[in-house]
């Protein structure tokens, strides 16, 4: 055979392969003849777009469909993988929002590691303040014999400050916002459970590991001890008889389950980062005839979803509430979560006989979420009828856009296309214009 029928033969294979590449993402897209995971993490998946020639001349169709096409074509996800994998192995760099790679593949959110060197400490007086509100409300609400209790979690900044990256360990101590709390939320005696001084009084002598490597939250073995920890502290305050916790055995399987890896689960990775094992509890309820399981709310970040997730609320705490960030309502009643402004806030509130106040290091710059605010108004001051601040700025807006013809307008259009009902549609836009000023 010729040189050239050769070279002819090779261009003509080279076409082929390159057009078969091309063509193999729009079969996978349309056949799916491959299994590929969907991709980890918290985004809204761009919904499917429908022509319209009002959007097309605008330009909007156009955007909106190049945005849709770029998410849903064949092997994304597996193209995200790859680029992720790329970047963290050869750059050392996480393509996850707001995530640090420490030393020895330590993983950390940004959040944790200001926290840690004080970088968000809020001052001193307005911590002061907080904790005086703080006091305030439990003198009020034990009249009511309902017990406030606050609890300082740890973080993972905290927790391992010698695998961040670049900068030293603090040597000496410095104000941050949880030094300010610990310090004067004892020296006002408020109810206070200093979760996070045990938990590194605990670091180097605990049987399992207490945080993970490629986590952001204290680890199973680590909630089932604050849970005990919980009981114990709410039983000695109310003078009750709590339930107690007995550990049945501890698996130690040789893969991370649950939110033990979700750091590195949101960065979408091809490969497995090595972790060390962990350990995974396996409890049961010791209670008689003098137990009392006291009905607890809960107002929380998400430190508190692996306690309120695996059932333990409902067991141990009278199917009591979780309010994740004074925002969205949790209870074993209800499948899905309702807004707490929807509440009615007096009947709710004593409906327990503790209300839990419980926060992360990385999240003390903006504690207690509101909810101290409407405590006291109600409370302290009296104000039955008292609206949390949130709740005004939002009917604020609400009445903006009810004033303006132009967005009227839009929000009939925005109701019509979302199913939804005028004033649904109205409040989630005033909500929207809320998070958005308190999000610049």
């Amino acid at each position: 055979m010729s040189r050239d029928k050769q070279h002819t033969i090779l261009k003509k294979g080279l076409f082929v392969l390159t057009l078969l590449i091309l063509l193999l993402p729009i079969a996978q897209k349309q056949l799916h003849f491959f299994d590929i995971a969907p991709l980890s993490g918290d985004f809204v998946p761009k919904e499917k777009v429908e022509f319209s020639l009002n959007d097309w001349f605008k330009g909007d169709y156009q955007s909106k469909k190049e945005a849709y096409i770029n998410e849903k074509f064949g092997f994304r996800n597996l193209c995200v993988r790859l680029n992720n994998q790329i970047a963290f192995t050869f750059f050392n760099y996480a393509k996850a929002n707001g995530v640090t790679i420490g030393k020895d593949n330590y993983l950390y959110e940004e959040n944790y590691i200001k926290a840690y060197y004080g970088d968000d400490f809020i001052g001193e007086g307005s911590i002061v303040k907080k904790v005086t509100q703080l006091k305030e409300i439990q003198t009020a609400l034990k009249q009511k014999n309902i017990d406030l209790i606050v609890a300082l979690a740890p973080g993972k900044g905290s927790f391992y400050p010698e695998f961040i990256p670049d900068r030293p360990p603090i040597q000496q101590e410095k104000n941050t916002n949880y030094t300010t709390y610990a310090k004067s939320l004892q020296e006002q005696q408020v109810n206070f459970i200093d979760l996070k001084k045990w938990f590194l009084q605990m670091k180097d002598t605990s049987s399992y590991p207490l945080y993970p490597k490629c986590g952001i939250h204290w680890s199973k073995y680590g909630e089932v001890l604050v849970l005990d920890s919980l009981l114990k502290h709410i039983g000695n305050l109310r003078g009750i008889q709590t339930p107690q916790i007995a550990i049945k055995k501890i698996e130690i399987p040789d893969t991370i389950r649950g939110t033990d890896d979700d750091i590195e689960q949101g960065m979408n990775l091809l490969f497995n980062i090595p972790d060390f094992k962990m350990a995974y509890p396996v409890i049961s309820k010791i209670a008689d005839s003098n137990t009392t399981c006291p009905r607890m709310l809960t107002i929380a970040d998400s430190y508190f979803w692996g306690i309120y997730g695996e059932g333990f609320v409902k067991s141990y705490f009278n199917n009591g509430q979780f309010w994740y960030y004074n925002e969205q309502v949790y209870s074993q009643n209800s499948e899905e979560p309702t807004a707490v402004e929807e509440l009615d806030f007096i009947k709710e509130i004593e409906k327990h006989d503790v209300i839990l106040l419980l926060s992360t290091d990385a999240n003390l710059s903006r504690f207690p979420y509101g909810i101290a605010d409407r405590l006291y108004d109600v409370y302290v001051k009296g104000n039955k009828n008292a609206l949390s601040k949130k709740e005004q700025r939002i009917r604020y807006f609400i009445k903006f856009i009810k004033e303006s013809s132009e967005l009227m307008q839009q929000m009939k259009k925005q109701a019509k296309q979302n199913k939804q009902s005028l004033e649904k549609e109205i409040r989630a836009n005033a909500s929207y214009y809320f998070w958005k000023e308190n999000n610049k």
